[in-house]
């Protein structure tokens, strides 16, 4: 198959499933591109899915389908490949469409992951032109407060290297007063939406919880002991948010609370304590505390780097931080569905996105698992 026939079959699939990340198969296909095995440079990346595409005389891809691509090749850690195909993309949204409102839409939808993926290079310039767009879409009302919050955490991480010590240190308070607001409005959502429960069918959340808290006690009677308070109050509520009638109020609850537990965890007992040894680390992981994108990508990543950060945490906590398959697919799954969960005020997340969630955690037991691995055994 050639390169435009693996592409129109790329889009073909596309338009019957809608579904953005791709399917394995979509994957499969982006894998035997020409373009997947070439070396790019930090000069030469930004035209290159351009040229690759005018080569290969296809130039009638749908934004989506880049969208897709590029998303593909940053799960699979090939930064540069990911970084020209939102390039294009970005070009692409800007002439081709003619409503400033159609623009900012599509904009709404992919400029969060761009802006994410340059932070993740620390490309500093980029990344604070990108966000200065995100930021008049938050002004504008096309995407949710939880995405400008998190672009403007990506501007902070990368702007940090370059600062002197008064504005680190203005820079590390302004972070952790974002992530506290971005708990309080949090935990206020689930609030009025348990209130809702209560109201609407008479059942309280504090019932439910009590019932999850023990179930968990009893399954895990040895692990989640070990827990810190705050990370079993996440899984109880997470589990009990995963029952009716609160799932149906708001799916998007089980895996932000799931996430948060990971995180949680994950802080406390393992990333605190590994940055008192004073291990030398890449720009884009030293940070006081790191998010599950970052922990995803820290203990699944085939990065040298990486795995050298991560053996290095092994043996100096005596703890495995080897994931088994099965949780590491928990782990990348997880991770896909907090995204589409945190900004799901804009682009709904259904009960069945819910479900799905759920079978690839088994029923939470995955993430249970997962964080036992932060502690000694």
């Amino acid at each position: 198959m050639t390169d435009s026939e693996s592409l129109a079959e790329i889009e073909r699939q596309f338009e019957e499933s809608g579904d953005v990340p791709f399917s394995i198969e979509a994957g499969a296909l982006i894998e035997t591109l020409s373009f997947t095995t070439r070396s790019l440079t930090k000069e030469t990346f930004r035209e290159a899915w351009t040229g690759f595409l005018g080569e290969i005389g296809s130039d009638t891809l749908g934004w989506p389908v880049h969208f897709g691509i590029a998303l593909w090749y940053e799960n699979h850690e090939m930064l540069l490949h990911a970084a020209a195909v939102f390039e294009h993309l970005h070009r692409d949204v800007r002439r081709g469409y003619g409503r400033i409102e159609e623009i900012a839409g599509y904009q709404a939808d992919y400029l969060p992951e761009m802006l994410k993926l340059y932070a993740e290079m620390s490309a500093r310039e980029r990344v604070s032109q990108l966000f200065g767009r995100l930021e008049e879409l938050y002004e504008d009302g096309h995407i949710a407060i939880s995405e400008y919050s998190d672009g403007l955490l990506a501007a902070i991480g990368t702007a940090e290297e370059s600062q002197s010590t008064a504005e680190y240190s203005l820079l590390h308070s302004a972070t952790r007063t974002i992530y506290d607001l971005q708990e309080r409005l949090d935990a206020e959502r689930r609030e009025k939406d348990a209130l809702k429960a209560e109201v609407d069918v008479g059942v309280r959340l504090k019932d439910v919880c009590a019932k999850a808290e023990k179930d968990l006690n009893a399954r895990h009677a040895i692990s989640f002991a070990m827990f810190c308070s705050q990370t079993q109050q996440f899984l109880i509520e997470a589990a009990s948010w995963s029952t009716t009638p609160f799932r149906n109020i708001n799916p998007c609850w089980p895996p932000i609370l799931y996430q948060k537990a990971i995180e949680y965890e994950f802080n406390e007992r393992v990333w605190a304590p590994f940055r008192k040894i004073g291990f030398a680390l890449p720009k884009t992981f030293n940070h006081d505390r790191l998010t599950i994108n970052q922990i995803n990508k820290l203990l699944r990543s085939v990065d040298p780097l990486l795995k050298g950060v991560v053996r290095s945490i092994s043996e100096r906590l005596k703890i495995s931080m080897a994931l088994p398959p099965l949780l590491a697919d928990a782990l990348h799954n997880l991770e896909r569905h907090c995204t589409r969960a945190r900004h799901g005020d804009r682009k709904p997340y259904t009960i069945d996105d819910l479900a799905s969630c759920l079978k690839v955690i088994a029923e939470g037991e995955a993430i249970v698992q997962i964080i036992t691995l932060f502690h000694p055994r």
